[in-house]
């Protein structure tokens, strides 16, 4: 009987037991097809290459760190036999997103490392920045949340107005500083060894250093020591004065909270007194946001260990220089940390790769652009060269010329689609046979 053939009531009717006769042996092809998808994934395991490589602008590079996807085993090195350079790197303006970051310092990557190298902490959690939603730090019996996320973070001061009553226990003073690069506060304080001078870091052009008494005597004691050595803005506290000792001049004035004191000869730069107090333990600072633009951003977190009252702390993540703050979790090798959603910051990088042989000579060039963009972006995803396939892995903002992608090389896919395919076939066949007997 043919697989087509005509009935008596003219109808065409579709035969599938000829077809079958050519499958005689589904069980056969089965086989076939889960040795070859074992030959194809027993290929890419060991002949196969997935890792990331961080680039730097205008550099080639060759070392590729492998994945091994094992706890307890370090990220080995791998040369490949072509070079990768980034040859530019874009950046589409957005708003930065922030999240909670755990960190840790990994015991088991110790045994790796050479004498004197101190241990990298890895990243092994993130959180979204949401208010008032409890975490738990896996493996500890610590939870936290964030109680606030102040965009552009800093304090407002308060200090009782009866100070005469105050014994001068503490006594120090607030300033906000205006200098050339910007306003700063900072608290002088004479109870506290090394608190009670600033030394002119700021290029205000003077030290600056705090007395709660300030005689005539030591007044000019000081006077005579500075002399030929610079300048000196002194202040005294339990007659509110402030003396600048310039040039070998002094010149004196009465502080308040109203007044904005300038440097000699520098109009643009000087000082206000925010508080002036006998005693630091009546100053309370209350946190608080100079507007909704991330200038500073600053996370507060209550953290606590499973039945215990729980403790505040301050994050923030390094910016411009600064080194970030960070809170480590009591007893354990965790870190808390406020940090930049890198997966966020690369839906908005694009970046240009080449592949290089080893005389330097191009292979291809190509500009790549992150897979979450390309529905209103003509770059693609992937760039593919020497059996590889490249694409973008993270970007961090603070290096702004460096990007990391990842690598991938997989020989035994063809294999293993191969063989997939056949199993599909096979399935289906024995479908049909089962229902055509």
């Amino acid at each position: 009987m043919s697989a087509i053939s005509d009935k008596p009531n003219g109808r065409i009717h579709f035969d599938s037991r000829s077809i079958l006769r050519g499958f005689r042996n589904p069980a056969g092809i089965l086989l076939i097809s889960l040795m070859l998808i074992v030959a194809g994934v027993s290929i890419n395991y060991f002949f196969g290459l997935r890792g990331t490589m961080l680039l730097t602008l205008g550099q080639g590079q060759s070392d590729v760190y492998v994945d091994h996807h094992k706890a307890g085993i370090p990220a080995d090195r791998v040369s490949l036999d072509f070079i990768i350079r980034l040859d530019s790197l874009s950046i589409e303006p957005h708003e930065q997103l922030y999240e909670i970051q755990l960190w840790r310092q990994d015991p088991s990557y110790s045994a790796f490392l050479a004498e004197g190298e101190t241990p990298i902490p890895r990243r092994i959690a993130v959180f979204a920045a949401e208010q008032m939603k409890i975490n738990k730090i896996r493996g500890t019996d610590f939870r936290f949340r964030l109680k606030e996320l102040y965009p552009n973070f800093s304090f407002s001061y308060s200090y009782p107005e009866d100070t005469d009553t105050i014994q001068p226990k503490a006594p120090g003073i607030m300033l906000e500083l205006k200098t050339a690069e910007g306003n700063a506060v900072v608290t002088l304080r004479s109870d506290v060894p090394n608190r009670d001078k600033l030394a002119d870091i700021l290029n205000l052009g003077a030290e600056l250093e705090f007395h709660w008494d300030l005689p005539k005597d030591s007044l000019a004691a000081i006077r005579s020591n500075i002399e030929g050595s610079g300048n000196k803005i002194l202040f005294s506290g339990s007659d509110r004065m402030v003396y600048y000792l310039f040039d070998g001049n002094i010149e004196s004035r009465q502080l308040d909270n109203t007044s904005f004191y300038e440097i000699p000869g520098k109009a643009e730069m000087g000082f206000r007194m925010l508080h002036l107090f006998p005693d630091a333990s009546y100053l309370q600072a209350i946190p608080k946001t100079e507007g909704n633009e991330f200038l500073n951003p600053v996370a507060k977190i209550e953290i606590w260990k499973h039945g215990q009252g729980y403790q505040e702390a301050f994050l923030y993540p390094d910016l411009k220089g600064r080194r970030g703050g960070q809170f480590q979790v009591p007893g354990t090798s965790y870190a808390l940390t406020l940090g930049i959603s890198q997966p966020h910051e690369l839906q908005y990088t694009r970046s240009t790769l080449t592949l290089l042989d080893p005389a330097n000579d191009d292979i291809k060039t190509q500009t790549l652009t992150h897979r979450k963009a390309i529905t209103y972006r003509t770059d693609p995803y992937c760039l593919s060269g020497r059996g590889h396939r490249f694409s973008q892995a993270a970007y961090d903002p603070q290096n702004p010329d460096n990007i990391t992608i990842r690598i991938s090389h997989q020989p035994g896919n063809a294999v293993f689609f191969c063989g997939s395919l056949l199993m599909i076939v096979a399935v289906g066949v024995m479908f049909l046979r089962k229902n055509t007997v």
